[in-house]
């Protein structure tokens, strides 16, 4: 955030490509991952096609034309916006909801009894299904909170530096009101028309463009806000020039979904696969060979079961761990901080009684090369490997340095894992203590959002 008092510039990529190194959030758990892995397996199995080369069933318990018609929910690639996926995401959870409702369970009950299929609540098959649903609701709310949450910390950011005259404000509250109340209109009215969880999200998705385009059009002063902002004056220009490009296809925003979009791609496509799964696992119900096969449905139920726990238990870390960082992205700052982004170093106060880490994932073989000072006084110091299995490794001893010398190091990487650097200020209760560092991870990929990581991550998930 700029220094009060102070006159801000506009935000650069460069600047929160910077700010997001060392910013990690919780790696996706492997279970997670070999959920993924067998459920995949599963629908390929069925004769699902996740690639352009079409995929041959290892059983036909499904019709063919079933089998297409759950196809067509397949999503090959997640899409390229992080919000998009959020919204997408929700989409799945609300079509498993619906799926295995209290009314659809009861429609499969029926079928089931004319093919002497038993479907009671304590056959395992059921039950995990059932719960599949209650965990599915689950994410549902937290996709909701999580929706809600970061339109405030948006509204939060523009209410801060927007002048504060009342008729402004109301005009744009008013104006924001109407549109609303009409999309919550269109939407209602879809319903009523009978009108599909799919349709209903694509005017979801039409609706948050739309919301972007007002931005674009308060930041340009461009339609019906052009009296709003032009006329009445005395609204900051890089306020302006923050809403009109905080999604823009280059704006600085797109540092945020290179460094923590895959996380999102990945938890949305696996969702995904456990509706598509649902929605498979209900079809073989109304097949004659549903006996022959119930055990392995059992096991399948139980893995789709485990994997919708899982995404639930770790998209609230994950929510709550890019609330923080973006609550804390620097989306204004000052033309000092601005031209300091000419250098590798990064500034950061650590408060009294508290710690700031920097932590970054790292390969054997790779250096590690550090190089910080305080602005005055001393603060504690220390760095720290992690391994994957828990093993910990003290790099550098813990102690009080600073006093405005430059503390220069490097270390080797002996094997894979994490590193961690803590600067600790909890033994001042008075004083906070500015740092500036720079840290390097060298001999592998670069440290952030290098040449190779870019094609890497490009490769693996390619979203357009």
């Amino acid at each position: 955030m700029a220094e009060e008092g102070k006159p801000m510039v506009p935000i650069t990529r460069e600047f929160l490509k910077k700010f997001y190194e060392g910013r990690e959030v919780t790696p996706i758990p492997q279970t997670l991952k070999d959920l993924d892995q067998k459920i995949t397996e599963s629908c390929v199995d069925y004769g699902l096609t996740f690639s352009e080369a079409a995929s041959k069933p290892k059983n036909k318990l499904i019709e063919k034309d079933e089998l297409e018609t759950i196809q067509e929910a397949v999503y090959k690639t997640a899409p390229h916006k992080l919000d998009e996926n959020v919204w997408r995401m929700r989409e799945q959870c609300e079509e498993i909801s619906a799926t295995l409702s209290e009314e659809s369970v009861t429609d499969l009950r029926s079928v089931s009894k004319a093919k002497s299929v038993s479907l009671d609540p304590s056959n395992p098959w059921v039950s995990n299904l059932i719960a599949t649903k209650n965990y599915a609701d689950e994410i549902f709310q937290l996709i909701r909170d999580y929706q809600t949450n970061t339109l405030k910390n948006v509204e939060g950011l523009v209410q801060t530096f927007a002048p504060k005259d009342q008729l402004r404000l109301t005009i744009i509250k008013m104006s924001r009101e109407r549109t609303e109340s009409s999309n919550t209109s269109a939407i209602d009215s879809l319903i009523k028309r009978g009108g599909s969880i799919h349709e209903k999200y694509d005017l979801y998705w039409d609706q948050q463009l739309a919301r972007r385009q007002t931005l674009v059009n308060i930041g340009e002063a461009t339609g019906p806000y052009k009296w709003v902002i032009k006329y009445l004056g005395g609204v900051p220009e890089p306020l302006l020039d923050f809403i009109k490009q905080i999604n823009a296809p280059e704006g600085p925003m797109e540092e945020l979904r290179i460094k923590y979009g895959p996380i999102m791609y990945f938890l949305f496509l696996l969702v995904n696969k456990v509706r598509l799964s649902v929605d498979l696992l209900t079809k073989v119900v109304g097949t004659d060979s549903y006996k022959e096969n119930v055990k392995t449905l059992n096991k399948q139920s139980e893995d789709i079961m485990n994997a919708a726990k899982g995404v639930r238990d770790y998209i609230k870390i994950y929510f709550d761990e890019m609330l923080a960082i973006m609550r804390a992205s620097p989306f204004f700052i000052t033309k000092e901080q601005a031209d300091g982004m000419a250098k590798s170093e990064v500034e950061e106060v650590v408060g009294k009684g508290k710690t700031y880490t920097w932590k970054k994932e790292v390969k054997k073989g790779e250096k590690v090369r550090w190089s910080w000072k305080t602005k005055g006084k001393d603060i504690g110091w220390r760095v720290i490997w992690r391994g994957a299995n828990g093993e910990e490794k003290e790099v550098v001893k813990g102690g009080r340095r600073g006093e405005g010398e430059k503390v220069k190091g490097e270390w080797e990487v002996e094997n894979d894992g994490e590193v961690e650097m803590e600067w600790d200020n909890t033994f001042s209760y008075f004083t906070s203590k500015t740092i500036v560092y720079d840290v390097k991870v060298e001999g592998g990929a670069p440290a952030e959002g290098g040449a190779d990581d870019m094609e890497e991550m490009k490769n693996a998930l390619e979203t357009k």
